[in-house]
């Protein structure tokens, strides 16, 4: 049964109606009928063990009728929808039950397909029409719960704040989240693209609300970019939040985000952090504080799931530091011996072996290009990569522009590995179609790690940067050489999100796609 199809429970004392509806083909309208009955009291219990959509129950039944049912199944599933089954001698009163909750209602000795069918989309409809209003109050609930987090977590963190402050989180934990101790903190930690980052972010908390669900956790946005995660161990949920629990979610996360977002699966970094456990309400803030904090050492290893928040110190480099540094490149520089590919990847384990803080390594890198270059550099291109050096978001990143600038130094006239031409072709060729670091490196026979690192040693620019703009300046032919709308321009070079191709394009050519084609054709 596939998560579209509602599931259906005829209730009846009449085996004939019963057998008739049987015959009816659910199927093709989306519907499975799951079980029936012949009384209210066994409906009833059917429903609380297998929670159906829709319920069409006759009125007049023995043990339990059809309207003392119908107002007990409102009380405890009130999403379950309900068709009542009426003969001429109750109709008024099926009429009356209208007004109580049921939601259509179908004469026995008249019934046809058509009507049914019609009673049963109504159904769907309020299943539809409720599912909204619920998702919309549950989401307004969820951001002024966070509200009330980030409020409670400022007072306590304030060195004035009264003995009572520091327990005002748990507290809250309780009283709104049902939360009992022990308890074990979590948080998911999201990092995405500046242009990326709203689409990433709707997408991501649509998702979030469908997974808590599914796979039985809470979640409430702490700050920009982290979202707590609630599994107590001791209350009415008798849910256990470990490690892999939390591996699971961010790994079900980012499989969905790649389907959903498209373009952003190659800009969108997500994983968890594991907090410690918090015993008493002393050590809710601090335990929360713990898994909320960022996790430096990301820098080094995006692959990875999850983090433990005792794995996040790091160091600031004393002068042991600085001279490692400089003796690894000095083994890997010359051109002659042909060690630059292994550079990479040495610079980025010695960092990540000596928990450099990902700022120190960028310091490190910069003093170095500033010793190396003092006699050949010009000061607007050395402060160009500098800036590039900082805002890298990984080491492999970091490393790809100090290796571009080594080769540039050195006017490496290396010929382009065939892999590389490789994929650069089939990225052209195919801009209107999904492109994932998997998809190319297949297509060109590299692993996607390899070719992440290999393609900005040879282009000078990321796997994804590239793609981006070969994507706009596709974009920015066809808008002065083609009359298509701009979404449908959107679709053919593959950022079918509208708000986001003109985020991304306004980036690329300064103006938005509206602008942009005013200005006129293309000249020849």
């Amino acid at each position: 049964m596939s998560n579209d199809t509602l599931k259906v429970l005829v209730v009846d004392d009449e085996a004939p109606l019963r057998e008739e509806l049987r015959a009816f083909d659910w199927g093709v309208h989306g519907l499975e009928c799951v079980g029936e009955a012949d009384n209210g009291l066994d409906a009833l219990s059917f429903c609380r063990r297998h929670r159906p959509d829709i319920v069409i129950t006759d009125i007049t039944m023995p043990v339990m009728d059809g309207i003392t049912f119908m107002r007990q199944v409102r009380r405890e599933l009130p999403d379950t929808q309900i068709i009542l089954l009426t003969c001429h001698s109750d109709f008024a009163y099926a009429k009356e039950s209208i007004g109580q909750g049921a939601v259509d209602y179908l004469l026995k000795v008249t019934l046809t397909p058509a009507e049914l069918i019609q009673a049963l989309d109504r159904a769907r409809q309020a299943l539809q029409k409720d599912g909204m209003r619920r998702q919309n109050a549950r989401e307004e609930k969820r951001w002024e719960l966070a509200r009330q987090l980030s409020k409670l977590l400022g007072g306590s963190r304030s060195s004035a704040a009264a003995p009572e402050a520091k327990t005002a989180v748990y507290r809250f934990l309780t009283d709104e989240l049902d939360c009992r101790l022990p308890l074990h903190f979590a948080a998911l930690h999201v990092d995405a693209k500046s242009d990326a980052w709203m689409l990433a972010k709707r997408v991501l908390e649509q998702q979030l609300g469908l997974l808590e669900e599914q796979m039985s956790f809470r979640y409430l946005p702490a700050m920009e970019g982290v979202f707590l995660v609630f599994a107590d161990q001791q209350g009415p949920f008798r849910l256990t939040m470990t490690r892999e629990k939390l591996a699971a979610i961010v790994d079900r996360l980012r499989s969905l985000l790649e389907e959903e977002a498209g373009l952003l699966q190659d800009e969108l970094s997500i994983c968890g952090v594991f907090g410690p456990l918090a015993d008493s309400p002393e050590q809710a803030e601090s335990g929360m504080a713990e898994a909320m904090r960022e996790q430096p050492l990301r820098f080094y290893d995006r692959g990875r799931l999850v983090w433990d928040s005792g794995e996040e110190q790091t160091l600031w480099p004393g002068e042991r530091h600085k001279a490692e540094f400089d003796e690894l490149l000095a083994e890997h520089i010359n051109p002659a011996q042909a060690r630059m590919s292994q550079l990479g990847s040495s610079l980025a384990d010695w960092a990540f072996q000596r928990r450099l803080h990902p700022d120190a390594f960028k310091e490190l890198a910069n003093e170095w290009r500033r010793e190396w270059l003092k006699d050949d550099r010009t000061w607007p291109e050395f402060s160009q990569i500098s800036k590039a050096v900082m805002r890298a978001d990984t080491a492999e990143e970091l490393v790809a522009v100090i290796i571009h600038e080594m080769d540039a130094v050195w006017d490496h006239e290396r010929k382009p590995r065939r892999e590389i031409d490789d994929a650069m072709r089939y990225i052209k060729s195919n801009l209107g179609k999904s492109l994932t670091l998997s998809i190319v490196a297949e297509q060109v026979g590299l692993s996607a790690h390899y070719l992440c690192r290999l393609f900005p040693e040879e282009k000078g620019v990321s796997f994804q940067e590239y793609i981006k703009q070969q994507r706009m300046e596709m974009a920015a032919r066809l808008l002065r050489s083609t009359s298509l709308r701009i979404y449908e321009i959107a679709c053919q070079v593959g950022v079918p999100s509208y708000r986001y191709f003109s985020s991304v394009f306004r980036e690329y050519a300064g103006l938005s796609p509206t602008e942009y084609r005013r200005q006129g054709p293309l000249q020849h």
